[in-house]
């Protein structure tokens, strides 16, 4: 993956706008192609495969269970555990045999399965796997799956019509994480604070 550039802004001008004004375009424009179509819930026939089109409550393993051939083998490897009753070293030991089996080590990433930009989302190592475990809910299902070594985080939007062969990108989106480099002099605080995107 290229290096991040910062040669020019740092930052887009949309990118620290609230969640709920990003999404208010789509929220208008689905409305309007419902009314136009005489279909309320034509926003949630994108993907007729998942629940709601995927556009709300849509498992994870759903969707990646629906992965096929390059892309199925160029995921990162990830299994779900849905916690059960009972002694959470057992629910450990379940857990590190679903890891050996895919050749697994820790950290992992947890997450779960039905999510929201992020919530929930750690990296745990072994020592820390029961304490993430204890904030769920009897018969949640948690997603652990394998730790990326790359950066950045690359969003590509694929978008195909019924009916067509072929699709297309419309977007794609390289997310780096913000950092500073220590000088020895200066605290964090003040390298965070001269850093426009930290």
């Amino acid at each position: 993956m290229p290096t991040l550039d910062v040669s020019g802004r740092y930052f887009s001008f949309f990118e620290f706008w609230p969640s709920w004004l990003i999404y208010l375009p789509v929220v208008i424009q689905s409305l309007g192609q419902g009314i136009f179509h005489c279909s309320i819930i034509l926003p949630l026939l994108a993907n007729p495969l998942l629940k709601f089109g995927g556009m709300v409550g849509a498992p994870k393993s759903e969707l990646w269970g629906q992965a096929k051939g390059q892309y199925k083998a160029s995921t990162l490897d990830w299994f779900i555990h849905t916690l059960y009753t009972g002694e959470y070293d057992n629910q450990i030991t379940d857990i590190k045999a679903q890891m050996e089996k895919r050749q697994l080590v820790f950290p992992v990433v947890c997450k779960p399965d039905i999510g929201c930009w992020g919530n929930g989302v750690r990296l745990v190592d072994e020592k820390e796997l029961i304490d993430y475990l204890e904030s769920y809910p009897e018969n949640a299902n948690i997603m652990i799956q394998k730790l990326a070594h790359w950066e950045p985080e690359a969003d590509v939007f694929y978008t195909r019509k019924p009916g067509q062969e072929q699709g297309s990108i419309i977007s794609l989106a390289l997310k780096y994480m913000p950092y500073v480099v220590g000088n020895g002099r200066e605290t964090l605080e003040q390298l965070i604070d001269q850093d426009a995107r930290a």
